[in-house]
This record gives structure tokens, C-alpha cells and sequence, in this order.
């Protein structure tokens, strides 16, 4: 090329600066705006959960504040009782008297079920209640005891306790009887019905999953609403409250996850100064964002609507600017000469013309600076000399051939530079037809795409790597860490199929759930590492039993383990368990804090045949109620969920006695 074409571009024109500063601000205010969106439903979300706290707040006033009053009520009937027996003494007369003063005193108080006067060995003394109601020996009872080895005088807020006969849920508050001379003579004690603080609580107009309860002074759950039977009398450690919770502030609030239903929210606490109770509502997070997220998204319609208004209002205009622009340039282009092309070539790719033979006669200085030889070092030079020998033969043989024939080739073809680099060019050769209509030489156009190329070998190594760490994650998302043992998420899509297909064969199917007895002592007194050890060794005990390819050991939560047994029934299901429960005992895993010295396992067995209207879950959870009937009898046994047919208690005794 001349000296004369090888000067520069016209810079960019005015007009278009000024187009692409008014884009920059139009994005700019879209972004502005959208920013403001978010930053407001920001606001109103933190605005909505603060709500929720304190309305747990208020609840949890407003629980404590019924509880109160219901307690004082009971508070002052066993005050007043307590007078008038260690003022009227035990004759006959006496407890004539306090019986019908009992029955007044009940009877004014709708939710007193009775008030009970005890002697210092237990005996009922007085009651409120009907002759064929009446409680009888208060001895051993939690709130007797208590009081018999309190030393002075109390008012007590008791674990709650079942009626014996109508088998009614009770709150016992109680007050020590003593002596002239300060010796403990008995009790006095008021049962309130806790159906009748329930109900109280269920009349409130609350968010929906809303949680109220009532602790005593110990941290019991006294009361729940909704009413869960077997959180009744539930210790401190087993529910949301902390030891900070407890022994902090009078009131507060805070978020905790429940350990009866996993739903998070948000909870207020309030403590009575007078009366041993804590009372504790909770909001569930969920419910506080219900009305924010229905909000935020009529918010987020209108202002994506808004949004989308103004952005084809944008597009529109600047379709019309750029039409106007390339109108403009395809003028300017018109009226450019054949030079302005070929600097426009020379500037972005390189160009070479070659003979037949491949000789070079010309080349541009994009040629020459992606080759790093000099104009005089490659005009008369044959194009092998910056092969890089990575295409084969063939591949040169068919270029040819499509060039002889005067087509156009395109492909891509990796150049050798002179300091030893190389290059990947993309190349479109185009043969020039000479005097009689035959190639005469041809006019290559070349691209550098080594950066593409480059890009593209990244792009399947990190493709691989992302490949390989896939796998990794499969495994992981299906075995536990600690045991090896398929997870609970394993265990759940098992136990789907299996009922699905013994609701359709109509075969038996059966439940372990293998628990770890004292596993928390075993943490506190020999550390995680030996906690881990023996969840190890217990798995090791559980996947033993798997003999069959539907059986499945999994590892359930923290120290319990899960057996899925297809065709399976009760009988077959307890010898099962007693193989586990046998096994672990022989591991022989020390435990100090164990009453056996060794770890053992109690187990729970759910056996059923599976209808349409079983559920997985419920599967689970049945298998865990046992579990816990087998930690309450003890441990280190195993108990089955629902009554125990003698043939399968037979079966299983004559299977563990052979397997033993």
C-alpha cells in the first residue's frame, strides 16, 4: 500500500459521543430507579419482620398475663386452704369442714378441676372432687416430693400430670402444709385444666403457625398452643429457650428454628417477677413476610411495567437515532475512496496476495505484525514457511483442490511468527480469475482468533473440572460424611418408592429407627472425636442387617440411625432390631457415663401393611415414637409401635434366640 492510504480512521463523530452519553444516562437512570425499588422493599421487608417481633412480644405479654392470672387464682385458693388446715387441725369434723370448703372454692373457679389436701405420707386428706373422683395417694407425685423436701414454704408451679381416670391434662400449683414447729405436714395443692388455658389461647386472633407456650420456673413446658401432647413437660434443653433466654432479662425476643415442627420464627418472652413462669410466643417467619411479598410483587409489577414502558420508549428512540446514524454513515461510506477501504482492511485484519504456487507477493502491515517478519523477508517467500505443522496433509490437499476449483475457501490455519509464537488465524482466500477466466492468485483475508482459540481450550478444562466436581457433589448429596451411610435425603426417596410399591403388592413393610442411648453424655465425657467413632462403629452394626437388595441402612439425624425392610413384617422386623441391638452390644464402644459402661442402642419398629393413605413420613415418625418408648423403658431394647401380636412377639424371640 501507498504512504498516501495508510492514514488513520476519522475519529468518532460528535453526534455519536453525544448518542452513547445519553444511553450511559438513560441505563444509568434504570438502575437508579430499580436500585430505589429494592432499597424500599429492603425497608419494608426489615420494617415487616420487626413487626413480627414485636408482636411475638406482645403475645408473650399477653400469655404470661393470662397464666398469671389463672395461677393466682389457684395461688389464693391453696393460700386460703393452707390457713384454715393448719388452723383447724384433722378431726373428722375439721376435714368435713375443708371438704366442702374445697368444693366452694372449685367450684367458683371454672378452670380448677380440684383442690386436694394431702398428709405429710401422702394421703388424701380433703378433696374438691366427688367421692368416686377423688385422687388418691399424692406420694411419689413430682410436685409432692418437691414440696416435702423444699424445707420452707412455697408457692410451686408443677410438671404437668395426667388425671388417672379421665386421663385430662393438669397443672399442679401446690403449697407446703407444716407444723408448729416448722415440720412438713403435707400439701395443698390446685389442679388447673390446661384444656382450659388452651382454649384461651386458641380464641386469640393469630398469624397463622403462631406458637404460645408456658414454662415453669425449672424451664417445663407447661403449656402449648397448638396443643402437642408429647411436649408436654418437655426440659428447657429440648426447646428453643436457651440457658440465656432463661436467665437474662425479664423480657426479650429472639429467632430460633422449633425442634417440634423445624419452622423458624420469630419469639418474645416475658418472666413474671412473682410467680416461677416464663411465657413464650412465636411468629412464624413465613407468616410476618406474607403480606411484604404480596406487596412486593404488585410493587414489583408496576414498577417492571414502568420499567418496561420506559425501556421500549428508549428502544424506540434509539432505533430511530441509529437508523439516522447509519443512513449518515452509509453516505459517508459512498463518498469514501477505494483507499479508506483498504486502510480500513489494513487496520483490523491481515491480508495477503499469493500466486499458484503459493508464492507471496504482497502482503498489509497487520500481516507483518502478526508474522514479526519484515515486508522484504516475506514477499517471494513460499506461504510453508509459517506453517506450523498442526494440520495435516489432507487438510492443505482439499484447500487446494477448492481454490483450483475456483471456490472459496474458509477455515482456520495455525501460522509460525518469527520469534517462535504461533497464531491462529481464521482465513477466507478468495482466487482471482486471470485473463482467460482462470485463478490467476489469490487474496487471502485473516483474523487472529488465538484468543478465541485459547478461550475454547480453557472453556473444556474448567467444562471437565466442573464435570469432575458434579460428581463429587452427587456422592455427597447422597452419602453421610461421618458413617459412609446413605443420608436422609437417600433414605426418604427409598422409602417413597418402597411404600409405592407395597401399596400396590399389598406386602408388608417395616421401619427401624436405631438410636444412640446416652449419646450426648458420650459428647460431654469423651469429646467429638469418640462421638464419631462410635456413630462409625454403630453403622457398621446397622449395615450388617442388610441382607436383601430392597434393605437400606441409613444414617437418620445426629446419633439415630434408619433400616428400611421391604417385605417385611412385624415379626421378621423385631428379630431384625434384635440383631441390631445385639450386635451393637457386642462392639463393646466404652461409655463411661452409660449405666452399662458400654454404648448401646435402643430401637423402634413400625411394621404395617401400607394402604393408599399411608405417608412416608408417617412411616418415620411412628418408628421414632417407639424409639422413645424404648429410651423411657430404659434402653437398650426394642419396642414396637402398637400392640405386639404373640405369634410375631414369638417369632421374633425364636429369631434372635437362632441368630444369637
Amino acid at each position: 500500500m501507498s504512504d498516501q492510504n495508510k492514514s488513520s480512521l476519522p475519529a468518532e463523530s460528535p453526534s455519536l459521543r453525544a448518542d452513547r452519553r445519553v444511553h450511559a444516562a438513560f441505563a444509568l437512570a434504570c438502575l437508579a430507579l430499580v436500585a430505589l425499588f429494592l432499597g424500599f422493599e429492603w425497608r419494608a421487608r426489615a420494617a415487616a419482620l420487626e413487626a413480627a417481633q414485636a408482636h411475638s412480644a406482645q403475645l408473650a405479654a399477653a400469655v404470661l398475663r393470662q397464666s398469671v392470672e389463672l395461677t393466682r387464682q389457684a395461688a389464693l385458693v391453696t393460700g386460703l386452704v393452707r390457713e384454715a388446715q393448719e388452723g383447724a387441725g384433722t378431726g373428722e369434723r375439721a376435714l368435713e369442714l375443708l371438704r366442702h370448703a374445697l368444693a366452694a372454692q372449685a367450684g367458683a373457679q371454672p378452670d380448677l378441676r380440684e383442690v386436694a389436701v394431702h398428709a405429710a405420707d401422702g394421703r388424701l386428706l380433703a378433696s374438691s372432687a366427688a367421692a368416686g373422683e377423688e385422687s388418691g395417694s399424692a406420694r411419689g407425685l413430682p410436685f409432692f416430693e418437691a414440696q416435702r423436701g423444699a424445707g420452707r414454704d412455697a408457692l410451686r408451679v408443677g410438671t404437668p400430670l395426667r388425671a388417672p381416670r379421665q386421663g385430662e391434662w393438669l397443672i399442679p400449683v401446690s403449697r407446703r402444709l407444716q407444723s408448729g414447729d416448722g415440720e412438713f405436714a403435707g400439701v395443698v395443692v390446685a389442679l388447673l385444666r390446661l384444656r382450659g388455658l388452651d382454649a384461651r389461647f386458641a380464641a386469640w386472633d393469630v398469624p397463622p403457625g403462631t406458637v404460645l407456650a408456658l414454662h415453669g420456673g425449672d424451664g417445663t413446658l407447661l403449656a402449648r398452643h397448638p396443643f402437642v401432647e408429647q411436649a408436654i413437660g418437655m426440659d428447657r434443653e429440648a426447646s428453643v429457650l436457651s440457658s440465656e433466654h432463661w436467665s437474662g432479662a425479664a423480657s426479650g425476643t429472639f429467632d430460633a428454628v422449633s425442634p417440634l415442627d423445624g419452622v423458624e420464627r420469630r419469639y418474645g418472652y416475658a418472666r413474671d417477677d412473682a410467680l416461677p413462669l416464663l411465657a413464650l410466643a412465636g411468629v412464624p417467619r413465613e407468616a410476618a413476610l406474607a403480606a411484604w411479598r404480596e406487596q412486593a410483587a404488585r410493587d414489583g409489577a408496576l414498577a417492571a411495567a414502568l420499567l418496561l414502558l420506559v425501556a421500549l420508549g428508549g428502544a424506540w428512540a434509539a432505533r430511530a437515532v441509529a437508523a439516522q446514524r447509519r443512513a449518515a454513515q452509509a453516505l459517508e461510506r459512498s463518498m469514501r475512496h477505494l483507499g479508506d477501504l483498504e486502510r480500513a482492511i489494513d487496520a483490523h485484519a491481515a491480508v495477503d496476495v499469493s500466486d499458484l504456487n503459493g508464492t507471496l507477493l504482497h502482503v498489509n502491515a497487520r500481516f507483518r505484525e502478526i508474522s514479526r517478519y519484515g515486508d522484504d523477508e516475506l514477499v517471494g517467500q513460499n506461504l510453508r514457511m509459517l506453517d506450523a505443522d498442526r494440520q495435516p496433509a489432507t487438510y492443505f490437499q482439499s484447500m487446494w483442490r477448492t481454490l483450483a476449483a475456483g471456490g472459496v475457501w474458509k477455515g482456520e490455519v495455525r501460522h509460525r511468527a518469527k520469534d517462535g509464537t504461533h497464531h491462529w488465524l481464521d482465513t477466507t482466500i478468495v482466487p482471482c480469475a486471470g485473463a482467460e477466466g482462470q485463478p490467476g492468485r489469490y487474496i487471502a483475508v485473516r483474523s487472529d482468533v488465538s484468543a478465541r482459540k485459547q478461550a475454547e481450550i480453557e472453556l473444556r478444562q474448567a467444562q471437565h473440572h466442573v464435570a469432575e466436581l458434579n460428581q463429587e457433589l452427587a456422592r455427597l448429596a447422597a452419602f453421610d460424611e461421618v458413617t459412609g451411610l446413605p443420608n436422609r435425603r437417600q433414605l426418604n426417596g427409598a422409602l417413597a418408592g418402597e411404600l409405592r410399591r407395597a401399596q400396590r403388592s399389598g406386602l408388608p413393610l417395616s421401619v427401624l429407627c436405631v438410636g444412640v442411648d446416652h449419646f450426648e453424655a458420650l459428647l460431654d465425657g469423651d469429646g467429638a472425636a469418640a462421638g464419631e467413632d462410635c456413630l462409625r462403629r454403630m453403622a457398621m452394626a446397622v449395615r450388617n442387617v442388610q441382607r436383601r437388595p430392597g434393605d437400606l441402612a441409613a444414617r437418620w439425624s445426629g446419633a439415630e440411625f434408619a433400616v428400611l425392610l421391604p417385605d417385611t413384617d412385624a415379626a421378621g422386623a423385631l428379630a431384625v432390631a434384635e440383631m441390631v441391638r445385639c450386635g451393637v452390644e457386642m462392639l463393646a464402644i466404652a461409655h463411661g457415663a452409660s449405666p452399662r459402661g458400654r454404648v448401646t442402642a435402643s430401637i423402634g419398629v413400625y411394621a404395617l401393611r401400607p394402604t393408599l393413605h399411608d405417608h412416608p413420613q408417617t412411616l418415620l415418625e411412628r418408628a421414632t415414637q417407639a424409639l422413645w418408648q424404648a429410651r423411657e423403658g430404659g434402653g437398650n431394647q426394642v419396642q414396637l409401635h402398637g400392640p405386639v401380636v404373640a405369634e410375631q412377639a414369638a417369632v421374633a424371640d425364636e429369631s434372635a434366640a437362632s441368630l444369637g
